[in-house]
C-alpha cells in the first residue's frame, strides 16, 4: 500500500502555514 496521500496532505498544510508566516 502507498501512504503518500497522508504525507502529501501534511506537507501541503505545513507548506501553507510557512507561506502564511512569511507573509505576516
Amino acid at each position: 500500500m502507498y501512504r503518500g496521500d497522508r504525507v502529501t496532505q501534511i506537507r501541503a498544510m505545513v507548506g501553507v502555514a510557512i507561506l502564511v508566516r512569511n507573509q505576516i
